[in-house]
């Protein structure tokens, strides 16, 4: 797969690719193909640094979707940025996220959250609109490209977000109300809520 360690070393180490139980953060390869890395799990990243091989078949470079990450009481969208890098798994200079976020990548890709996201782990609808209240938080996602918004104004109970932006709202009476600039969601919006 790789010339050499230096090779390995640089498309590789600092990235997150997916491992045997998920998302896995790649530290340092000791040859072109065995490296140490963190597994990244429910809790974030686990204290154990483990040894693996890419030519043991249970490791995969492949790129992976990305979208909404639920973290610290926001959801937070992510995306690939659109130039090429010479990393092969997910670094944090390949990432975007939205600069009003104020929050640290490196930690946002070793979080729960990210976890959560990898293996498209989301409340339904209707549970992330009560969390909003029960819970108190601003934001949650509810699919990897859509999030609701505390919004209580009248009878408009959440804004809708998709992919980081205002796009409609819920209310009880209504439902959904896309934006007309937006109404070309609906079928995706349907296909979230179920």
């Amino acid at each position: 797969m790789f010339d050499n360690q230096r090779d390995a070393s640089m498309r590789l180490s600092g990235t997150v690719i997916r491992g045997p139980n998920g998302p896995v953060r790649i530290e340092n390869f000791f040859n072109k193909d065995e490296f140490t890395y963190y597994e990244i799990g429910p809790l974030g990243r686990s204290p154990d640094e483990k040894r693996g091989a890419l030519s043991s078949g249970l490791f995969c470079i492949k790129a992976f979707p990305l979208g909404y990450i639920n973290h610290k009481g926001a959801s937070i969208y992510i995306c690939r940025m659109p130039h090429r890098r010479y990393k092969q798994g997910l670094s944090k200079e390949a990432v975007y996220v939205d600069p009003r976020t104020r929050v640290d990548i490196s930690t946002l890709l070793s979080s729960g959250g990210f976890y959560r996201m990898f293996s498209n782990e989301y409340p339904t609808f209707y549970e992330a609109v009560g969390s909003l209240f029960e819970r108190d938080i601003d934001t949650l996602a509810f699919h990897r490209e859509w999030a609701v918004e505390n919004r209580r104004e009248g009878r408009i109970i959440a804004g809708l977000l998709y992919k980081g932006k205002e796009v409609g709202v819920f209310s009880e009476e209504e439902g959904f109300e896309l934006n007309k600039k937006y109404e070309y969601l609906n079928e995706s919006l349907e296909e979230a809520v179920q």
